[in-house]
């Protein structure tokens, strides 16, 4: 069996490193088990995919305890499974050191720090290009492979008739704008006063409906919303699995929201998605994807996310507040004007 070992937890970054699974596959000529942890709910994001045989779940936990017991569990996964093959997209080296004791005989790994003492590759990814973007990242290393990938916009591979069952739920014709209002990095979070003008500034061009996404934590801010843009069609969605908020953005027209989740998942499903960057670099990497920046311009830095002169993330909502309700109504009605929805 052909293994790919994806470690991050972020469903977002998942999304973004799909191309690259579905690409070892093809050049590998077979199917893949994929390895990841739970938290990127793979297997419901993927689970309709033709390319994956099976999926398996590791934490990835720290300590040195930890470190030692994954490498062992990871070592049984492998002999288990009968592991051939073993791509690793990380410059981790649990995962490698567990395929030497797997007597794996071809190894892949980025090559980077200590892993590269344990994998087959030879030709490697430097230090410095870890501080690239994970996507430039993975290009690079098929790259140095010499296997150069041309890059395609990611898939979600979840059940059609979930959109079908979502729309008969709201009971609506009309056309339907999503919103992502929230993140796991409050820091990322635009105001909700400006969902909320946003909202009533389009009703002004025309009637939709308005679909608000959150996480379950922040069903409040939902409901804040709904109770400041008056009579129109408009439904919260902060209970919804993750099958269902990529059924729900299946039959939207446009999604608007801060680059979370959600915004990933809407470009997956080719949707138009306006993504609001204020602390982050934005992703030429779907045609799906309309950025809008603060007033000052986007960030300009080797890193995807706002840094300081010693590397450390900058987290201040301040360059969220400075991306303006009118870049993004405009950005807004450009978009549906495009669709021929205005």
């Amino acid at each position: 069996m052909i293994c790919v070992l994806y470690p991050q937890g972020k469903i977002g970054d998942l999304i973004w490193h799909e191309p690259f699974f579905r690409f070892i596959s093809e050049i590998e000529k077979k199917k893949i088990i994929l390895i990841t942890r739970k938290s990127t709910q793979a297997d419901k994001l993927l689970s309709n995919s033709q390319y994956i045989e099976r999926f398996i779940f590791h934490d990835f936990k720290k300590g040195t305890l930890n470190y030692i017991n994954g490498v062992l569990q990871l070592r049984r996964i492998f002999i288990d499974n009968k592991v051939s093959k073993l791509w690793i997209l990380d410059k981790i080296s649990r995962p490698a050191i567990a395929g030497k004791l797997a007597n794996i005989n071809t190894i892949f790994g980025y090559g980077a720090g200590a892993q590269k003492y344990w994998i087959t590759n030879k030709l490697i990814l430097s230090k410095s290009d870890l501080q690239k973007h994970y996507i430039q990242r993975g290009i690079d290393f098929f790259s140095v492979m010499n296997l150069p990938i041309k890059y395609q916009s990611p898939k979600t591979y979840v059940n059609n008739s979930v959109g079908e069952v979502i729309r008969n739920t709201l009971s609506t014709k009309l056309p339907i704008i999503c919103y992502g209002i929230d993140s796991s990095e409050k820091h990322r979070m635009w105001p909700v006063e400006r969902f909320i003008d946003i909202i009533k500034k389009v009703e002004k061009y025309k009637n939709f409906h308005h679909a608000i996404i959150a996480g379950p934590n922040n069903s409040d801010l939902c409901q804040k919303i709904i109770s400041n843009v008056g009579n129109i069609s408009i439904s919260e969605h902060s209970s919804y699995s993750i099958e269902q908020i990529c059924g729900l953005l299946k039959i939207s027209n446009v999604f608007v929201g801060n680059d979370s989740g959600p915004y990933n998942l809407s470009a997956s499903v080719e949707r138009i998605s306006i993504g609001l960057h204020g602390n982050t670099k934005s992703s030429n990497h779907s045609e799906y994807f309309i950025p809008v920046f603060p007033e000052s311009g986007e960030i300009n830095a080797i890193s995807d996310r706002r840094i300081d002169k010693n590397g450390n993330e900058i987290k201040d909502i301040k360059y969220m507040y400075e991306i303006s309700t009118t870049s993004v109504l405009n950005t807004l009605i450009t978009a549906l004007q495009k669709l021929n929805i205005l």
